[in-house]
C-alpha cells in the first residue's frame, strides 16, 4: 500500500489579491476592508464578523467559475496541483495549510479548502480547521504571533509557534510522504520554511510567480552541529518552544543556575533571544529548531553516544599510559544478570592492587545528578546501581568513585548546587565519591586529555 502524501503549505492572500484585479474593483471601499485585513489579527474575527461574511461570499461565487485560460485562483492552489502533476503523485494527498496570524490569511485558507471541497477531480484533500495551533492538543493551523507587522510578537512568539505546527506534521513522518510547499505566504518568511525544510530534509517547493515550472530547493550535503545542544540539555529543557512565558526562566534566574558566560555565548550563536518587557531567557527560532531535531529524532540519541564514547576512549587511553600504566583497566564494564540482559556498566573499571576505582563520564550539561529512581542518575548508582553493585562483587577491595563532567565550558552553578546536596543528603555512600571537571577543546580533531584539562570541583582539594 502507497504511503499517503502530506504537503505542508504556506498560505498568504494571492487568492484575495487575485480576485481584486481579475474582477478590476473598483469598489475602493471593498479593497480597504479586504487589505486592511491583513494586518488584523485573528483573534479579532469577532469584531469583524460582518465584513468577513460579506468578502467571502463574493470571492466564493467567483470561485465557482473555472478561470480562463488556465488561470488558477491562487497560487497555493497552482502550486499544489503542479506540484502533484509533477512528481506524479499518483496517492492520496492531504495539504495542511498553514495561515499567518491574520483574518485576511485565514479567510484565503478557507476559500482554497472550499476550492479543493468542490472539485474532487484534483484528489486533494485540505485541512485547516478555523483556531490557533496549540502545542498540547497538536491541533489547528492558525499560527498565533506569526504577524509581519509585529517584529517582537513574530521573532519571539510567531517563529516558534510555527516551528512547533510543523513538526506536529513531522511526528508520523515514517509513515507518510511529506513534502514542502513555500510558493505562497509572504516572502519574508521563505527563509524560515526553507531551513527547517533543509534540517529535517524535506523536499521543498516554490513555483516563482506567474512560471509553470515546480522548482525544488536541493538539499544541502551539510551537517548540523547538536553539541551546542547536547552539552547545554538542562538550559533548552529550560528554554524549549513549548513553555509559555510565564514558566521561562528570567535573565536573572538563569545566571544564577548557568552562567553569565553561557548565557553570553547562547545570545552570540543566536541559539537563544531574551524577551525584553518581561527579562526572561527564551530559544530562538534557530535554537529551538536544532532542539526539536536533536530530542525528537533517534539521531540526537546517536550524536550523543558517538561524541560520549569517543571522550571516554580519550580517558581511557590516557588512564591506561600516563595514570595508571600497568593496572588492569577495561572500558565500558558491564555484568549480566542471571536473565542475561545487563545488570549495569561502568564506563572505566581500574583494578590497581588492593583498590578498584570506577569511572563515570557524562555531558556536563545533562548529567543527573540528583534522581534515585533514575537509572543514569549519579544517585542511583551510588545506592542501588554499578557503583554500588561492585562493592557487593568486590568485597575485600577498597573501593573508590569518580565522576568526569566534560564540556568546553565552566561547569553550571545548577550542577554543582546538585553535586554539593547529593554529598550532604548521603554522606555514606559519597564518601569516596570525587568530581573531576574535563575540559574539552572547541574541536575534537586531535584532541587527548592530559592532566592540564582535568580540574576537580568537588571536594575541592585538600578536604
Amino acid at each position: 500500500m502507497e504511503k499517503e502524501t502530506i504537503i505542508i503549505t504556506s498560505v498568504g492572500t494571492s487568492i484575495l489579491d487575485k480576485y481584486l484585479r481579475l474582477k478590476q474593483n473598483k469598489n475602493n471601499h471593498f479593497k480597504d476592508k479586504l487589505n486592511g485585513l491583513k494586518t488584523v489579527p485573528f483573534e479579532k474575527l469577532n469584531e469583524r464578523g460582518s465584513k468577513i461574511n460579506e468578502i467571502k461570499e463574493k470571492i466564493t461565487d467567483y470561485l465557482q467559475v473555472e478561470i480562463d485560460d488556465g488561470e488558477y485562483p491562487s497560487a497555493e492552489i497552482k502550486s499544489l496541483i503542479k506540484i502533484k502533476e509533477q512528481c506524479n503523485i499518483k496517492q492520496k494527498i492531504t495539504a495542511y495549510l498553514i495561515a499567518t496570524d491574520s483574518i485576511a490569511c485565514v479567510l484565503a485558507a478557507e476559500l482554497i479548502k472550499e476550492y479543493f471541497e468542490n472539485r474532487k477531480e484534483h484528489n486533494i484533500t485540505v485541512d485547516f480547521t478555523r483556531e490557533y495551533f496549540k502545542e498540547d492538543s497538536k491541533k489547528g493551523n492558525i499560527v498565533k504571533g506569526l504577524l509581519v507587522n509585529d517584529k517582537v510578537r513574530f521573532e519571539n512568539e510567531g517563529l516558534l509557534n510555527l516551528l512547533g505546527c510543523i513538526l506536529t506534521k513531522l511526528e508520523k513522518k515514517s509513515k507518510k510522504n511529506t513534502l514542502l510547499n513555500i510558493t505562497g505566504g509572504y516572502k519574508a518568511l521563505v527563509p524560515y520554511f526553507t531551513v527547517i525544510g533543509q534540517v529535517h530534509s524535506l523536499p521543498t517547493f516554490y513555483i516563482y510567480e506567474d512560471t509553470e515550472e515546480v522548482i525544488q530547493v536541493p538539499q544541502l550535503p551539510i551537517e548540523y552541529d547538536y553539541s551546542i545542544v547536547h552539552e547545554n540539555l538542562f538550559v533548552f529543557d529550560d528554554i524549549k518552544p513549548e513553555k509559555s512565558i510565564k514558566n521561562l526562566p528570567t535573565k536573572d534566574s538563569f545566571v544564577e543556575n548557568y552562567s553569565q558566560e553561557l548565557l553570553d555565548a547562547l545570545l552570540e550563536k543566536g541559539m537563544v533571544r531574551i524577551i525584553e518587557d518581561d527579562k526572561k531567557v527564551k530559544a530562538s527560532f534557530i535554537g529551538g529548531l536544532i532542539y526539536q531535531k536533536y530530542t525528537r529524532e533517534a539521531y540526537g540519541e546517536n550524536f550523543s553516544n558517538l561524541k560520549g564514547n569517543l571522550i571516554e576512549l580519550k580517558l581511557y587511553k590516557y588512564f591506561v599510559e600516563k595514570r595508571f600504566p600497568g593496572a588492569k583497566i577495561k572500558h565500558s564494564y558491564t555484568k549480566s544478570g542471571k536473565d542475561g540482559k545487563v545488570d549495569f556498566e561502568i564506563d572505566i573499571l581500574v583494578e590497581d592492587g588492593d583498590e578498584i576505582l570506577a569511572v563515570e563520564i557524562k555531558a556536563a550539561g545533562s548529567v543527573k545528578v540528583i534522581e534515585e529512581t533514575d537509572k543514569n542518575s549519579i544517585e542511583y548508582k551510588l545506592i542501588q546501581g554499578g557503583f554500588y553493585k561492585l562493592t557487593e562483587l568486590y568485597p575485600n577491595k577498597k573501593h573508590k568513585r569518580e565522576v568526569y563532567l566534560y564540556s568546553n565550558q565552566q561547569i553550571y552553578n545548577r550542577i554543582l548546587k546538585d553535586i554539593e546536596k547529593l554529598h550532604k543528603d548521603r554522606p555514606k555512600e559519597t564518601e569516596n565519591l570525587k568530581w573531576f571537571h574535563l575540559k574539552l577543546d572547541n574541536t575534537l580533531d586531535n584532541y587527548n586529555v592530559s592532566e592540564g584539562k582535568i580540574k576537580q570541583i568537588y571536594p575541592e582539594k585538600g578536604e
